[in-house]
Parts: C-alpha cells; structure tokens; sequence
C-alpha cells in the first residue's frame, strides 16, 4: 500500500477518535465536584440548581458556582433571664450548647400533616404546597440565600438571636424549680417554638442540651 495513503487512512482514525473523544474530554475539564458535607449552588444559563454531593458539569462563562456547607453549627448559649411572671425579682442563668443545621432531607409527611391539622388547613392543595415548600431544594436555597455571603461568625450570630429569643420566651412563665426538674420540658418547648424561624431560614434545631442552670438574685 501507498505509504500516502496509509498515513492518510492512520490521519483519518485519528481525527475520528479525536472528535468522538473531544466531548467527553472537554466536559471533563469543567467537572465541579460536591463532598458528601456541601451543596454547589450553579446559576447562569439554565437557572439555579442545587447540587448535594457528587459532581456536576459547570460550563465557564455561562455558568458560576459557589459551595455551601451542610456541616453542623454548634455554639453555645448563655443569658440571664428574670422569672417575671412566676418568680419577679428572680432571675436564672442557663448555659447550653447548640446543634444546627442546614435541612438538606426531604420533609417528614406526618410531621407536615400535624402541622397542618393543628392549624385546620389539611387539604390536599395544603398538603402538596406544604411538602413543596418544605423540600430538600426548596430549603437549602432559603438557607443560601441568607447565609451564603456572610461569614461563619455573622452565620452563627443571627441564628443565636432567634435561639436566644425563643428560650427567653420559654423560661419567662416557669419557676425556677420547675426548670432544674424539668428541663427535657423546656428542650421539647424550643423544638417547637423554633419550628417555624428554622424552616424560613431553610434551618434545622438538631441539639440543645443545657450543661448548667443557676439562680440568681436581685438583679436590676
């Protein structure tokens, strides 16, 4: 055979792989990885998708990504309330420390459709508007769009503003026994009052443990 020609057919193949491959290769350089702890937010052409875990294609110049993470925020509490329905005059210290995090699970139903019955609105539209409203995606980019520009420390102080209202409100009415002999009382209270704030800020309450409780007196 004509060296020409076989150069040429060798030249053919190689160009036909080459541009079968070139795809694969080239959406191979722009390949975003997510760990299994952090969620990518990619906005530009085609909208806004929340990536959890695993890897997506993010093409430059049409598309931008930043990383968020779903990793839990602990920080600690302490504050100094008055008992003023109870015990006026009367104040107590309590120290606990806090778990939050981002909810990035699909919504629990039966906890949805109590919610709903407690407020006498289950109905199927409710119900599918509920579920919606409350899913993985929905959640996380109201987490994102509160909290993905601001620092760790801005992060932690406006969630410690919405905990700490809560458990002032909480311990307010109580006596100060009541309190030292019932605190799983008041953790199950703050579950509950802190429901709706966690979910409008795409949140979860994990944790709340109280490591100390003290009275204190006089007080001004």
């Amino acid at each position: 055979m004509d060296p020409t020609v076989l150069i040429a057919i060798i030249g053919a193949i190689v160009f036909g792989i080459g541009l079968v491959l070139f795809p694969f290769l080239l959406t191979a350089l722009f390949i975003r990885r997510v760990g299994p702890n952090q969620v990518m937010i990619v906005y530009g052409a085609g909208g806004t998708k929340v990536v959890v875990g695993g890897s997506h294609v993010v093409y430059p110049r049409f598309q931008q990504a930043k990383y968020f993470s779903l990793e839990l925020m602990p920080f600690r509490v302490e504050l100094t309330q008055e008992l003023y329905l109870a015990e006026q005059k009367t104040y107590v210290n309590i120290e606990a420390t806090v778990l939050i995090k981002v909810r990035s699970d699909e919504p629990d139903v039966a906890l949805v459709v109590e919610q709903l019955q407690s407020k006498n609105q289950l109905t199927r539209a409710g119900l599918a508007g509920a579920l919606s409203g409350n899913s993985m995606q929905a959640s996380i980019l109201r987490a994102v769009e509160l909290f993905l520009d601001k620092s760790e420390a801005e992060r932690t102080e406006l969630i410690r503003i919405v905990i700490e209202g809560h458990l002032r409100g909480l311990i307010g009415p109580r006596t100060f026994e009541e309190l030292v002999s019932e605190p799983e009382a008041l953790i199950e209270g703050m579950f509950k009052v802190t429901r709706g704030d966690m979910d409008r800020m795409g949140l979860e309450l994990v944790s709340l443990v109280v490591q100390g409780m003290r009275r204190v007196e006089g007080e001004d």
